[in-house]
């Protein structure tokens, strides 16, 4: 029995099919931050990235992004320190944020 003549008309709506999928499959990377957007935005973002990891001028805009957790540290070392006259043995505490950097002077 021979094979059945290929229907374009279902081959142009596989292929449709296969381009959405793809579509949303990309779309998901990207939600999930899998995967940067292409094009200026996805561009802006890697050079955005590329600048907070470096240590030295990334550091302003690292203050800037982990300004609300650094306020909080702050809080905390105020909560902790407000004790030392109530006759606790609690030591004076400084809490600050970590960067860990790499051999090469990268941020991990």
């Amino acid at each position: 029995m021979a094979d059945p003549k290929p229907n374009p008309q279902a081959e142009k709506i596989s292929r449709r099919m296969k381009a959405k999928v793809d579509k949303l499959e990309k779309i998901s990377d990207v939600l999930t931050d899998k995967q940067l957007p292409e094009g200026k935005i996805g561009e802006k973002l890697r050079r955005q990235r590329e600048l907070e990891r470096d240590t030295k001028k990334g550091a302003a805009a690292r203050n800037k992004k982990f300004k609300e957790f650094d306020d909080w540290l702050d809080r905390q070392e105020l909560i902790n320190n407000s004790r030392q006259g109530a006759g606790d043995e609690v030591p004076y505490v400084k809490i600050t944020r970590l960067v860990a950097t790499t051999k090469d002077g990268r941020l991990l």
